[in-house]
């Protein structure tokens, strides 16, 4: 994001633009106020810094929270693949019993 304290002052005319574009978006979007979206609250874009000011986020952004989800994520996929083959498996030896 544009304003954020370290590179605020040094965001180049293509970092500017895109968040001057994100906050425009958030106007549109904020309209509706849509309950499982974050809220904009303010901006400032008349003077330097440049700035979004949007609702508290409890649980952190979107990013975040699926990164730090990943290895959970994966545990459960594996473990699911892991169900379906040993079913498979058992699916083929009851295949091959009843066969006898």
């Amino acid at each position: 994001m544009y304003n954020n304290c370290a590179g605020a002052d040094t965001a180049k005319g293509s970092e500017r633009q895109d968040f001057i574009s994100e906050i425009e978006m958030m106007k549109k979007v904020s309209e509706g106020r849509n309950p499982h979206l974050v809220a904009m609250l303010g901006c400032v874009t008349t003077q330097e810094p440049l700035s979004l000011i949007t609702e508290f986020i409890q649980y952190g952004d979107l990013l975040s929270y699926l990164r730090s989800t990943r290895s959970i994520v994966s545990m459960v996929l594996f473990l699911h693949e892991q169900l379906l083959c040993s079913t498979n498996k058992f699916m083929d030896m009851l295949c091959l019993f009843n066969k006898r």
